[in-house]
């Protein structure tokens, strides 16, 4: 009987100093809320990236554009007659002249390109007169509403009239001009003025000549 109850008290004993023991253990460990896993990818380092591409795409695209939006084309078409009298033809020329521009809008103050033409001279028969030409040309505008030019032309003339022999000559020519604009829309307006040519030769019968001119230009985007 003795030997029972020495036994329980030592069960007893050691069942106080175990609960002990473990309060003790769950008191020095610090507990911290335990990550749950995702099975899903983890996409940030994608998503920081994708938007930087599509920043630098749609940048490009946007340079592209404006360069599409700052591109110019236009000029002046010319129709008309005159009378004209040599020793061998008297009567009436008809002429034609196309002249295209094709320019860039380099800034809010420059606009520079290629000017272009085309004229013809003649009765479709016995007297015909061909020209073309093309050279730079750069307008200035001080203000939206009026503008400075400056052009340099290269002329190719070839006349051929019925019992001469034909005649072909290159010229060059520079102008200087101005005048105002009229503006319709962002990219479209009509250009009217004044230019004078700064070289005399037989194409301006060696004299300083002013020459009205008009041309519309406009933005194909």
């Amino acid at each position: 009987m003795n030997y029972v109850l020495t036994l329980m008290l030592l069960f007893i004993t050691f069942s106080v100093q175990a609960q002990d023991e473990y309060e003790k253990t769950e008191k020095q460990i610090p507990t911290e809320p335990i990550e749950k896993k995702s099975d899903s990818i983890d996409v940030s380092d994608k998503k920081k990236t994708e938007p930087e591409l599509d920043e630098d795409n749609s940048k490009a695209f946007k340079g592209m554009s404006d360069f599409k939006r700052n591109i110019r084309i236009g000029g002046a078409f010319n129709l008309g007659s005159f009378y004209y009298e040599t020793a061998g033809f008297q009567g009436n020329l008809f002429f034609v002249m196309a002249s295209p521009q094709f320019t860039y809008v380099m800034s809010e103050h420059f606009e520079g390109g290629l000017t272009t033409s085309y004229s013809y001279t003649g009765t479709f028969g016995d007297i015909n007169g061909h020209s073309v030409s093309a050279g730079p040309i750069l307008r200035a505008y001080p203000t939206p509403e009026i503008f400075l030019q400056v052009e340099g032309v290269g002329f190719y003339n070839s006349t051929s009239q019925k019992g001469f022999d034909t005649y072909s000559k290159v010229n060059f020519n520079a102008f200087l001009g101005g005048g105002i604009v009229s503006r319709f829309s962002e990219t479209s307006y009509l250009v009217t003025g004044v230019k004078i040519n700064i070289m005399k030769n037989e194409l301006t019968f060696n004299q300083i000549i002013p020459a009205a001119f008009t041309s519309i230009h406009f933005g194909l985007w």
